[in-house]
């Protein structure tokens, strides 16, 4: 519920550090929604067929080879030029290695309160970088981003 209702929605206030309100930055890794990473379905390939300059969506593969080093590499240069990010977090396990592209640093592997699940982290000029699952994967529970949500409160 607060996913779909209030999660990157409102500047916040940042309670006994500063006055100043907190505006999250929430962007997916690939811009186009789509139901799985390694499904069959891919619902965009008619418009490959209709717009000749959208080849690059005929298939799933074609369209990660085109957007995704360009995307990694926008991710990259707006973390870079934000002001002293303190916590940036990725969703997606399965992007492990890109993640580490674009944090510019090892990712290691941490383990949450309560065996509750892993997460990964790393350190690079006072920024944290945290990946942990993604919200829609099966059987996740809230306690897990409860918890994840311990460790970046102890970060700050």
């Amino acid at each position: 519920m607060f996913q779909a209702n209030c999660l990157g929605r409102n500047a916040v206030p940042l309670p006994n550090i500063c006055n100043e309100l907190l505006s999250p930055c929430l962007c997916e890794l690939m811009p186009l929604p789509s139901p799985r990473i390694n499904g069959e379905e891919w619902p965009y390939a008619g418009i490959a067929e209709q717009f000749p300059g959208l080849r690059f969506l005929n298939n799933r593969e074609d369209y990660t080879e085109n957007i995704m080093p360009i995307r990694l590499e926008l991710l990259g240069q707006r973390i870079q030029e934000s002001h002293q990010l303190k916590i940036v977090c990725f969703y997606g396990m399965d992007y492990l290695d890109k993640w580490e592209k674009v944090a510019k640093v090892p990712l290691h592997r941490a383990q949450l309160r309560d065996n509750l699940g892993t997460y990964y982290l790393g350190n690079r000029n006072g920024t944290c970088f945290i990946v942990s699952l993604h919200p829609a994967a099966i059987g996740l529970r809230n306690d897990y981003f409860t918890a994840l949500g311990e460790v970046m409160q102890d970060l700050l």
